[in-house]
């Protein structure tokens, strides 16, 4: 099938475009979600990425109330996040591969942005300019976390222990003990017990332990300790809330900026012909009368016009 052209109508632009979109939650990630200034519109691609066809969903069929359009970050079934657009005909859900929450949040945003005073103010650079920042990093706070996670027991000497009990299945145990003489030689040791899923296991068992010491400190009255996994979620938590104040920051940075730019647009003076006529008539006669310098009668025509 031909690929039908979609035509902008003469005031319309494009926002926004993202590759790799699902649309419904049995969909393959085949389709393209672009953002005009009056549509979203979704094409269609096959698993061959043969042209289907391209859906259109006018922005002004979105549920409105109170003014606000009812779009949001959702969740999929299977946990997923993704971007659901409540129109006059039902909820349309969009999610995209790369999963980035930043890239979900410009979407958003910028679909709201259309019901705004400041709707034509933001064009597809200034959206652009959030997705494309990736130079975001934590502060010390996660990194002072990370390393705290406790080191008081080997991975080495875990993994001995659990052989030692007899308790792994044997092919498990021969392989495991064929990995570590195979990894001592070449000293890549735990790059080969993260790839079986060893680490992963000896994680859990320290988790454990620390569960078991914990018991015991309650008993006296003593402050718990922090299992790995646990400080692995505060962490995640703690990042999380750096990258949504960082992109907020950003994001009202670049609004004060567009908002000056669009006021100092607005301040710039404008006349009707008829205006402009009669003000360079006046200047006229101020200048065959001396008042005004025939330079000063030039600029002053530049700012008329």
């Amino acid at each position: 099938m031909a690929r039908d052209k979609y035509l902008l109508a003469d005031d319309e632009y494009v926002i926004l475009k993202e590759s790799c979109v699902r649309h419904g939650f049995w969909a393959a990630y085949t389709d393209e979600l672009v953002l005009t200034s009056k549509n979203i519109l979704l094409i269609k691609y096959g698993l061959f990425n043969n042209y289907k066809e391209t859906k259109k969903f006018p922005l002004d069929d979105i549920v409105k109330v109170n003014g606000k359009p009812q779009v949001i970050i959702g969740e999929a079934s299977n946990g997923e996040k993704q971007l659901e657009v409540y129109t006059k005909t039902g909820m349309e859900d969009f999610a995209f591969q790369s999963g980035d929450k930043k890239t979900l949040k410009t979407w958003l945003m910028a679909i709201q942005d259309r019901f705004s005073d400041m709707n034509d103010s933001y064009d597809h650079n200034y959206y652009q300019q959030f997705i494309d920042d990736s130079n975001y990093e934590s502060n010390s706070n996660s990194k002072t976390i990370q390393s705290s996670i406790s080191q008081d027991v080997s991975s080495r000497e875990i993994v001995d222990g659990l052989l030692s009990t007899g308790l792994l299945p044997k092919g498990v145990a021969k392989s495991i003990k064929k990995s570590q003489k195979q990894a001592k030689k070449n000293g890549f040791l735990n790059d080969v017990m993260d790839a079986i899923g060893v680490n992963e296991l000896v994680d859990d068992f320290k988790d454990d332990l620390t569960e078991v010491r914990n018991e015991f400190r309650e008993g006296f009255g003593m402050k718990p300790i922090m299992t790995k996994r646990a400080l692995k979620e505060q962490q995640e938590r703690i990042e999380e809330e750096e990258r949504n104040k960082a992109f907020q920051q950003k994001v009202n940075k670049a609004r004060e900026e567009a908002a000056a730019k669009n006021k100092k647009s607005e301040n710039k003076t404008s006349f009707t012909i008829d205006e402009q006529i009669l003000l360079l008539k006046k200047l006229k006669e101020l200048l065959d009368e001396g008042i005004i310098t025939q330079e000063e009668f030039e600029q002053k025509k530049k700012e008329i016009f």
